[in-house]
């Protein structure tokens, strides 16, 4: 009886400790050896002066190791704890003050790919489909001595019944002005004046109302940045989509995109034309240090797991307090 009594102790003990261990959070894993070029956490206050900001498509970031975003004949990616580890590295080497984010499952996936005591996160409350966070939601991760105030979603981009992408907004004190951010993730499938078709169909019927809260937000003298995968070459001359957004009424919201000009580097320039872009209204553009463009890409030592980082590189641009 007493041996019985020992077994049935130890074994309620042992199921104590994995219920605890599932509850309590689970520490980071030890770095690789392929990680040791990994810098260290950045600080929680941003540059004096400066404030770096940055637009990243992450590639359909799910929260759990080993889980895809979307299954069926055409998955997406799977991560494992080194790719979520190195990603947050890439995120230390470019230390953005600000950093706008899509196609990330929620709170909980960001979370695993920034540091957490450095950066304040604010994700889309997409509606959830499933067991998920929303699959593909825009977001910001900030550094936590910034002033913001997280705003509520906007919606209205959202078109169709296929419950597109919804914006995330913050406003941002900055050199005594209050800037006006949001992360976008517009329809994908018309990339350019060439493309026709459904997807063009929901992205032209998403770009009058973008149009509309772009005018809105000017009219009331704060500065409007818009940020994200905006799934369009704007760049391209006499593309309608852009002509339709940078129409300059009102006058401040006369649109300039600060990829305009700029080279692509992006895992070997794959792609040789933008559909990411950080977007200024007349009076936030006077801020940005155009020298400071960068189109990040990854490391040749990373080449065999870029597809395990993204299939977008970081858009970054640094901000002068007037």
């Amino acid at each position: 009886m007493w041996r019985w009594c020992c077994y049935a102790l130890a074994a309620m003990t042992f199921l104590s400790s994995i219920t605890l261990a599932q509850q309590s959070p689970q520490p980071p894993p030890v770095p690789s050896p392929d990680l040791d070029w990994c810098p260290e956490k950045g600080s929680p206050s941003p540059r004096t002066g400066r404030l770096r900001i940055a637009t990243w498509n992450v590639e359909n970031l799910h929260r759990k190791d080993g889980r895809s975003t979307y299954t069926g004949d055409y998955p997406s990616i799977k991560r494992f704890a080194i790719d979520y580890v190195r990603i947050r590295c890439y995120v230390r080497m470019f230390d953005p003050d600000i950093l706008a984010v899509q196609e990330v499952d929620g709170e909980e996936a960001l979370a695993r790919v920034v540091d957490t005591d450095v950066y304040d996160l604010h994700m889309s409350s997409r509606p959830k489909p499933d067991s998920m966070g929303g699959r593909q939601n825009t977001g910001f991760a900030y550094k936590k001595n910034l002033n913001v105030q997280e705003r509520r979603d906007f919606q209205n981009l959202d078109v169709s019944n296929e419950n597109l992408r919804r914006g995330a907004r913050i406003d941002v004190t900055f050199g005594g002005q209050t800037l006006k951010l949001m992360s976008v993730h517009l329809n994908s499938g018309c990339f350019s004046n060439d493309s026709s078709g459904a997807a063009c169909d929901s992205l032209f019927r998403q770009v009058p109302i973008l149009e509309g809260w772009i005018d809105a937000a000017t009219d009331d003298s704060k500065p409007v940045i818009v940020l994200g995968d905006f799934n369009r070459r704007f760049n391209i001359k006499g593309d309608i989509v852009w002509t339709n957004l940078d129409d300059s009424e009102p006058a401040h919201a006369d649109l300039t995109s600060v990829t305009e000009n700029m080279p692509i580097s992006c895992r070997d320039n794959r792609y040789t034309t933008f559909i990411d872009h950080i977007v200024f209204d007349k009076r936030s553009i006077e801020m940005v240090d155009r020298s400071s463009f960068q189109h990040f890409t990854y490391r040749q030592a990373d080449r065999a797991d870029w597809g395990k980082i993204s299939d977008h590189c970081p858009v970054i641009v640094e901000l002068e307090a007037p």
